[in-house]
């Protein structure tokens, strides 16, 4: 953030500074941002996380959604819609880039093929542990 130095022995008289303070303080509040993550992927790769916030910062628009703040938005139920999603979403492609985006789409697919469910009894006994662990989250996160 850029500071800006004013000569205080400029100004002819108190009210002067006072309405000049004002009209700094205004603008600055309408050039502010707040960026809020809520609670991030323990397995997310924290470099890709922090690009991800301040690019959307710096370069994201705001959401062509009428009344944003109460429109009806969920995420996915399942890791399958949340990579269809990934893949479909035009915003990742701009964060990313198309390569990055179908790389990692490509990881997380393969990651999720191999889940409990769908390899019946080959299953590892460390990845039991993993979904014990996402599900134990899960249910500390209801608190």
């Amino acid at each position: 953030m850029r500071s800006t130095t004013v000569a205080t022995d400029k100004f002819q008289s108190r009210d002067e500074l006072v309405s000049f303070i004002e009209q700094q303080t205004q603008s600055a509040v309408e050039k502010a941002a707040r960026v809020e993550v809520r609670s991030v992927s323990p397995d997310a790769n924290p470099y890709m996380v922090l690009h991800a916030i301040f690019k959307t910062g710096i370069a994201g628009g705001i959401a062509p959604i009428a009344n944003l703040r109460q429109a009806e938005r969920y995420l996915s139920d399942n890791i399958y819609t949340a990579i269809e999603n990934f893949r479909n979403a035009e915003w990742t492609s701009q964060l990313l880039g198309d390569d990055v985006k179908a790389r990692y789409a490509d990881l997380k697919q393969g990651s999720a093929d191999r889940c409990p469910r769908l390899l019946g009894t080959i299953v590892k006994g460390c990845e039991v542990q993993f979904h014990h662990e996402v599900y134990n989250q899960l249910l500390w996160g209801q608190f």
